[in-house]
């Protein structure tokens, strides 16, 4: 990344703005430029990455908000930092039935379901179970 950044090109630089500006590490940052698989990887550390910003600035707000709760209530989370922790919020926040209004409400109740899993698929389940809290109309992030 630095070196890209260093010999201007402006892909990496779009990703370091983008990174600064949300302040998120690079490794949440490539899964939310849909740069996540072997493939993407190799194009990164070649120099041919192509920063595509998939995510709106209100998704990043509201799990930017979601983990401070976390942290607030929990203390520090570490897991709150991981790229596949982030990955399961923002297919939260993507879906098209998502209600931030309902999301709050259930993450506040249910703060101390948010714990370290160890698959992506894990954190998928978590997120989905707490917002499907008491809720006849639910949404389905994994089966």
């Amino acid at each position: 990344m630095n070196f890209h950044c260093k010999n201007n090109n402006s892909e990496y630089l779009k990703l370091q703005s983008f990174m600064e500006k949300h302040d998120i590490s690079l490794k949440v940052a490539m899964h939310i430029a849909l740069c996540e698989d072997r493939k993407g990887h190799e194009e990164f550390r070649l120099g041919e990455f192509k920063f595509s910003e998939e995510v709106d600035g209100e998704q990043l707000s509201i799990c930017k908000e979601t983990i401070s709760y976390i942290r607030k209530v929990n203390g520090y989370s570490p897991f709150t930092g991981s790229a596949r922790f982030w990955k399961a919020l923002i297919a939260l926040t993507s879906h098209e039935s998502f209600n931030e209004k309902r999301w709050i409400a259930n993450y506040k109740k249910l703060v101390d379901h948010f714990v370290p899993k160890p698959t992506g698929k894990g954190y998928l389940k978590c997120i989905q179970k707490i917002y499907n809290y008491n809720c006849s109309e639910k949404i389905i992030l994994v089966d």
